[in-house]
């Protein structure tokens, strides 16, 4: 009798999106890392950024070793401190084909084909699937944007630095297309990043149930580890445009700091308020995404109406945003409120 052959252990990529929780969801899987271990899913340590700093608990240096020679990648080294590209595609080629294996970055989104192709191929002997959360366009772009400002010193303002080659990360039926084009009809899961159609109303929630779809299993985290304080804290657009206009000056590794200091303590239970545009530029930006999303929808979440974010409200009007941002007063002098505001608040009685 011929001896049945056993299935293919899981390679799952979770490519992103961008501020869709993912930091959140990659901090966990470090936390829990023996967990997963001990349900025969293997989280790469070795191949984590930085394996202490939230943001950097991810598997970014794969998108050196893939997309360095053609884009703005070979500029920016994400790879785990002492690893070169050699001792990746080593690492890859050594993992156990015996055991699940789960990837995260959200810089994933930038493969092209080719990448994507090369990839897999390192991924042999793996049931490949990709996990893609998918978030508004005009909330993704600002929260991106305020990251890039604050974190990494971008100096462009918001239309520069979102031209033709950043939108294309929020493209979403084009990467989903592209990496079902590799790995094959119905391996790409799509979620929407929004409360209301995640599972507990929570990304990492609703990204282990996905997971445990996926893989066929059961999978309870009630009792697991979780990451203390606020991951990747939001900021108003008036302290993002503060921190932009010092990025280009010589003061900025002074005064960025003591910006972001007071920040922390002004709005520290802030989301980000994305006023970044204003409410009619938010609607023409959801409005050019509104083919792509609709093929999205119908493509790869089987809506025929193709509805994709069920939640398009912008609460603030364009009267509120104009008092607030277009022509009255300065980025400084609504901080300046800001602090007046606080003290007025917390003033002892």
């Amino acid at each position: 009798m011929a001896r049945k052959m056993m299935a293919k252990k899981k390679a799952i990529i979770h490519i992103g999106g961008h501020k869709t929780g993912t930091s959140a969801i990659q901090a966990f899987c470090v936390l829990n890392a023996d967990s997963l271990r001990q349900m025969d899913i293997i989280y790469p340590l070795e191949l984590v950024s930085h394996i202490d700093r939230i943001g950097g608990q991810a598997h970014h240096g794969l998108v050196n070793l893939f997309m360095d020679a053609t884009t703005f990648w070979k500029h920016i080294n994400l790879r785990p401190k002492g690893i070169t590209d050699a001792d990746i595609v080593s690492y890859l080629k050594s993992l156990p084909r015996d055991k699940n294996i789960l990837f995260s970055s959200e810089n994933l989104m930038w493969f092209d084909l080719e990448s994507i192709k090369a990839f897999k191929e390192m991924l042999s002997g793996f049931d490949v699937h990709v996990v893609l959360y998918v978030r508004r366009q005009d909330d993704a772009l600002q929260a991106l944007y305020q990251t890039v400002v604050v974190s990494i010193g971008e100096t462009q303002k918001f239309n520069d630095y979102t031209s033709s080659v950043v939108k294309e990360v929020v493209k979403y039926d084009k990467i989903a297309e592209n990496w079902q084009s590799i790995v094959d009809v119905g391996k790409v899961m799509v979620r929407v990043y929004e409360p209301d159609q995640l599972y507990c109303r929570d990304t990492v929630s609703d990204f282990f149930q996905l997971l445990a779809e996926i893989l066929q299993i059961q999978v309870d985290i009630s009792s697991w580890k979780h990451a203390s304080g606020t991951i990747n804290r939001g900021l108003p657009a008036h302290i993002t445009g503060l921190i932009r206009y010092h990025n280009t000056l010589v003061t900025r590794k002074v005064v960025v700091p003591a910006i972001r200091l007071m920040a922390k303590w002004l709005y520290k239970n802030s989301r980000g308020s994305y006023e970044i545009l204003s409410p009619s530029e938010r609607r023409r930006l959801l409005e050019s995404f509104a083919i792509s999303n609709e093929n999205l929808a119908r493509k790869f979440l089987g809506r025929e109406d193709g509805v994709l974010f069920y939640d398009l409200a912008i609460k603030q009007t364009e009267a509120e945003w104009n008092q607030k941002y277009n022509g009255n007063g300065s980025l400084l002098m609504l901080l300046v409120r800001d602090i007046i505001s606080k003290f007025r608040v917390t003033k002892p009685t």
